[in-house]
């Protein structure tokens, strides 16, 4: 699962769920689909820190989230960030890595019986070892699963 695999880099998940409304602020196929799917992950994983729908700048900065929703499951900023579409989720990447000077690893895809992923035409040589490190992770979770 994707919390599974972003624990297994060592720290905490929480995720996010973006979407151009906060916390129900707008009613839009887009924004109930994050909201279900928020509520979804809540009831088989009420012990994961997952939130949303929300706003980018909400999801990353704890002290907005206590502003515009006290009530966050989230106990700091987001570190995970979940798109409605892999249109925004493509914009959104390439941003944070030209203007924030992020490492960016994705997209990731999680819920395939085998790992996939989808690399750029204009991948660079450490987002390719970061894909295929996160593929391999993925591959020894999947036969592990099997062994089960």
């Amino acid at each position: 699962s994707l919390h599974e695999m972003v624990g297994s880099f060592m720290f905490t998940p929480r995720i996010a769920l973006m979407s151009f409304s906060n916390f129900g602020t707008v009613k839009h196929p887009s924004t109930d689909k994050m909201r279900r799917t928020a509520e979804i992950l809540w009831e088989k994983h009420p012990d994961w820190e997952v939130e949303g729908e929300m706003h980018a700048d909400v999801a990353v900065s704890y002290a907005l989230q206590k502003t515009e929703f006290p009530d966050t499951k989230l106990s700091d900023g987001a570190n995970c960030l979940v798109f409605p579409d892999l249109n925004s989720a493509n914009i959104a990447m390439r941003l944070m890595r030209q203007l924030g000077g992020a490492t960016a690893v994705g997209p990731i895809l999680t819920g395939l019986d085998m790992p996939m992923h989808v690399l750029a035409n204009d991948a660079d040589v450490d987002s390719i070892v970061n894909i295929a490190a996160i593929a391999a992770v993925q591959k020894l979770d999947i036969e592990k699963q099997k062994r089960k």
